[in-house]
């Protein structure tokens, strides 16, 4: 018999061991439950010539990646990565800075949200860009992202440029999410892709593609099950601390 026992009945290892694995078994199961994995949360390859998200998220709705009130943003079929992808031309871009462009909203902008009873836990953000010409001479343009959670304050990571000596080489931006800031979210989040560049030819402009925002949509547990899960982890821990003390 095991020290400790409350009454007249034996106590065994066995028996403790055997409410211990009950106990693991059916907080495995509750986080399990708890939990819908979904890597890829929005995608916009722009196949098709869509705006639309290729991924079906049973518990997201991604938007339409549009255009904020500053520009107007076309299709380019010809160019991308691959082709085809969204095309902003420098007219429409009246930002020769960050601050100028967040001034005149020039911004590409989408919405993630989780539907009643899940949220969000992002991991990054991502997206291919690149500068083009149609005269040779190439536009340096910087491409950077803001965010509603902090009502769009400050850029979620250094903004990106394509110099003109990249030629309308694209490149990715890969930008981490992984903060408190972005976990746990249980009401829609918008992205801004702002734009800024070196001049107004109307034969040069900006491109973006394969727009990609990756997470988890997680189940928010009821009442009841929080305090399940609450109860069977501090069971394990008293339980454990019992074992490891000394007699």
């Amino acid at each position: 018999m095991l020290e400790g026992s409350t009454d007249n009945r034996p106590v065994t290892v066995k028996n403790i061991s055997m409410k211990q694995g009950t106990f693991i078994f059916i907080l495995a199961c509750l986080v399990a439950v708890s939990t819908a994995r979904a890597d890829v949360l929005a995608s916009f390859s722009l196949s098709g010539s869509l705006r639309t998200s290729n991924d079906t998220d049973a518990n997201s709705t991604a938007s339409s990646i549009d255009d904020g009130p500053g520009f107007t943003s076309s299709i380019d079929t010809g160019r991308g990565n691959a082709a085809p992808s969204l095309s902003v031309v420098s007219t429409q871009t009246d930002g020769t800075s960050q601050a100028a462009a967040v001034t005149a909203n020039d911004y590409f902008t989408l919405t993630l949200t989780p539907s009643s009873g899940f949220a969000l836990n992002l991991s990054s953000f991502t997206f291919d860009y690149a500068n083009y010409s149609s005269d040779s001479t190439f536009p340096s343009t910087t491409f950077f992202v803001r965010s509603s959670v902090d009502g769009f304050a400050a850029n979620t990571a250094a903004g990106v440029n394509a110099s003109a000596a990249s030629a309308g080489a694209f490149a990715n931006s890969s930008i981490s999410l992984t903060g408190a800031s972005f976990q746990n979210l249980t009401s829609a989040i918008e992205f801004r892709i702002y734009i800024s560049d070196s001049t107004t030819n109307a034969n040069r402009g900006a491109l973006i593609d394969n727009v990609t925002l990756n997470g988890l949509v997680v189940a928010v547990p009821e009442p009841t099950t929080a305090a399940m899960l609450a109860s069977a982890t501090l069971w394990i821990a008293c339980f454990r601390r019992r074992r490891t003390s000394p007699a």
